[in-house]
């Protein structure tokens, strides 16, 4: 029957265009792929690092008749007047995830001040430079460790409150603050940022004359953190992978532009004719038969039929089949029906090829 051979005609038209889309499919995602490949040219690089202070100190006494040890140790409670100076040793380590260069300085700050006693300001404050600044370069490390003492004249720096407050006769908290501050800058490879650190440990001597006994807070600076930069790399591959992907890309539009051009074609081939005949061969297929030739009507009365519908009147009538054959491939079908010494025919013309056919024998 002619349906069968044309859906096999249409079903292999479509197998060719769902290759076609396939194959666009395959070539826009391998150029997607290809792509983020491409740009996929920067990294993070991090470096990783942590500190921490240790800090000890001891409290040396004046000769007294009550205690036969120098000094005492660190978290007891001191009785001012014996106190001749404080020795603190200050303990800091850097480390790093990588191996860094770099340098870094150090030295330490002491700070008098008379602190009023409700309200977080000075009355008075004096800083000194305990110990001068020193700076140390390091190649190609991953830590650093830097040690250093100082000793602080306790009498000294008592004196000094003790006559301010005598001169201005007003209450305050004396405070002596000894700072040890380290600051280094430090750089990776591959890293064009340099990672500036900075670290304060700080020791808060209580001054004053009207207390007895005192006790030292001490505040070690322990910290952690990291340093991210974007790295771009410009490697070869990332500039082959760009290649690739523009290829695939202009490949696959040319694709898309002839699947277009078929699918337009497709649908520009569908004129009144097609869609007629599509519409008899489908609603009929039951009764109509596909033959390979014309039967012979010479010695049959012939009738010719203007409209299908009067082919289907005379078919419900004689209940026989209807030959069908395109004689013309999308111009010409003709449709008989035979019965006794009777042929009913029908001939469907594609008018729109019929008008150009006469134009051109003109």
């Amino acid at each position: 029957m002619q349906k069968k051979e044309n859906s096999t005609s249409n079903f292999g038209k479509i197998i060719k265009y769902v290759l076609l889309i396939s194959i666009i499919i395959i070539s826009g995602l391998l150029s997607y792929y290809y792509l983020k490949l491409g740009l996929n040219n920067k990294y993070n690089k991090e470096v990783e690092y942590n500190s921490t202070s240790n800090t000890t100190y001891k409290v040396y006494l004046f000769e007294n008749d009550y205690f036969e040890e120098p000094y005492l140790e660190m978290g007891k409670t001191y009785i001012s007047s014996l106190i001749n100076y404080i020795d603190i040793d200050f303990n800091y380590n850097l480390n790093f995830s990588e191996f860094l260069s770099g340098q870094y300085t150090y030295y330490i700050k002491g700070t008098i001040a008379a602190d009023k006693l409700k309200e977080d300001s000075s009355y008075w404050s004096k800083s000194y430079i305990l110990k001068q600044p020193e700076t140390i370069t390091y190649n190609n490390q991953n830590n650093f460790t830097v040690l250093t003492n100082v000793k602080i004249d306790y009498q000294k720096y008592n004196r000094l409150l003790n006559e301010f407050r005598k001169e201005y006769g007003i209450s305050f908290n004396g405070i002596f603050r000894v700072e040890f501050i380290i600051e280094s800058t430090n750089e990776a490879n591959n890293i064009k940022e340099k990672i500036p650190i900075k670290s304060i440990t700080e020791v808060k001597i209580p001054l004053t004359q009207q207390v007895i006994d005192l006790s030292i807070d001490l505040k070690n600076n322990n910290d952690q953190g990291k340093v991210t930069e974007t790295i771009t790399n410009n490697d070869i591959n990332h500039y082959v992978f760009l290649t690739l992907s523009v290829i695939l890309a202009l490949f696959t539009l040319l694709l898309i532009i002839k699947a277009v051009k078929l699918l337009l074609k497709y649908y520009s081939n569908k004129s009144e004719y097609s869609k007629k005949l599509k519409k008899i061969l489908s609603t009929y297929d039951n009764i109509i038969v596909n033959v390979s030739s014309i039967p012979k009507l010479e010695d049959l009365k012939q009738i010719e039929v203007s409209n299908f519908s009067e082919m289907i009147d005379a078919q419900s009538e004689v209940r026989m089949p209807i030959n069908y054959l395109e004689e013309e491939k999308n111009y010409k079908s003709i449709f008989i029906l035979v019965s006794d010494n009777i042929a009913w025919k029908y001939t469907l013309i594609n008018q729109e090829k019929n008008i150009k056919k006469r134009k051109s024998k003109r």
